[in-house]
């Protein structure tokens, strides 16, 4: 694959837009203003990036990206938890009003993609509400995909057998490779189901300094061995990672989580320089290091 093509398997991952604290990598630093997501999204348009990720709770993400203009762009959003103690009528008036709200923020009328987000709650009796309500939307040409964003990939295969869905957002990483290890990617595949993987940089985790890591990461053999071969150089991780993602040609899109416009602009220039390799010797099974909720 040209390398061309692969900067169009790229997303922009917008998570950093709305929310300051996102990431082990990113604590402290500040938020980002109207100008600076606009300098991003009129840098992507030029470079023909058209593909975007956010969510209701990623603070006011969606609220900037509608002021910057992305009619053109296919967008994705993801609807967060639901109470489920809530009658039906009113977990309906719930559901719409998450996903309206975003259809408001961002100033389109239609959407790309509308994923969930909280698998645990599709595996249960409720999860066929819920499933219905998504696609309504579908039926209703409010959205042309719908989904489920994953935390845990071994769930991915218990709720596609359940419904039918056209896209699965995993993790997916030189440390982190369940979707492989698993069989997952082999699966959705069968399934005529879109594969996008994000944590490309494990939340910004493989991008930072050793010494900076959570003192339980620092442990890790494996981890100890990606941060020697690497120098602990950013430019060698950064390639090193993109090499290892771009590498496996199943997956449709890559959503990669930006600081700024200079991160976005060096990650597309290694993306032309790359020549794809896999790099299985940082598999890791440890969850203390591959699962951000328990850093």
């Amino acid at each position: 694959m040209k390398n061309k093509l692969l900067i169009k398997k790229l997303a922009i991952g917008t998570a950093q837009f709305g929310l300051i604290n996102y990431g082990v990598a990113n604590k402290n630093k500040k938020n980002f203003n109207q100008s600076k997501v606009n300098k991003i999204i009129n840098f992507c348009k030029k470079k023909k990036i058209f593909f975007l990720d956010t969510a209701r709770v990623y603070g006011d993400s969606e609220k900037k990206l509608g002021l910057s203009g992305v009619e053109k762009f296919s967008v994705i959003t993801k609807v967060p938890k639901l109470d489920l103690n809530l009658k039906f009528s009113l977990l309906k008036d719930q559901f719409n009003h998450f996903f309206f709200s975003s259809l408001r923020d961002l100033k389109i009328n239609k959407i790309y993609a509308v994923l969930f987000h909280n698998e645990e709650q599709l595996l249960l009796k409720e999860g066929r509400i819920i499933y219905e309500l998504l696609n309504n939307l579908k039926k209703n040409n409010f959205t042309e995909k719908i989904g489920v964003s994953f935390h845990n990939p071994i769930h991915v295969k218990k709720i596609m057998k359940k419904y039918k869905f056209d896209i699965a957002e995993v993790p997916f990483n030189i440390f982190d490779n369940r979707i492989y290890r698993y069989q997952i990617v082999e699966y959705l595949k069968k399934k005529s189901v879109d594969i996008f993987c994000r944590s490309v940089f494990l939340q910004g985790l493989l991008l930072m300094k050793f010494r900076n890591l959570p003192k339980s990461i620092k442990k890790n053999i494996l981890v100890k061995s990606y941060f020697y071969d690497t120098s602990d150089n950013i430019n060698k991780k950064i390639y090193l990672c993109l090499n290892h993602i771009f590498f496996h040609k199943d997956i449709n899109k890559i959503i990669i989580g930006i600081d700024n416009i200079q991160h976005l602009k060096k990650i597309i220039n290694f993306i032309k320089k790359i020549k794809p390799k896999m790099c299985e010797k940082y598999y890791n099974k440890d969850l203390h290091v591959i699962d951000p909720l328990k850093w």
